[in-house]
């Protein structure tokens, strides 16, 4: 189950962006608890031969606003 309010669009664009082959969920927004105030918390891998030198760049282009 996911949180209604994930916006799926967008992160789906951000890995294709920062060539993210697998993206997961956990926490909060898997749950009941999941708010406007939870943070969503990420675990990523990188597409093969890809490394993850700019990861705070990829960090501050999800980060909300």
């Amino acid at each position: 189950r996911v949180a209604p309010d994930l916006p799926l669009g967008k992160l789906a664009e951000f890995c294709r962006k920062w060539k993210i082959q697998r993206l997961k969920l956990f926490g909060s927004a898997l749950g009941e608890d999941f708010g406007p105030e939870s943070d969503i918390d990420l675990l990523y891998t990188m597409q093969p031969g890809e490394c993850a030198k700019r990861r705070s760049s990829r960090t501050k282009s999800l980060s909300r606003r």
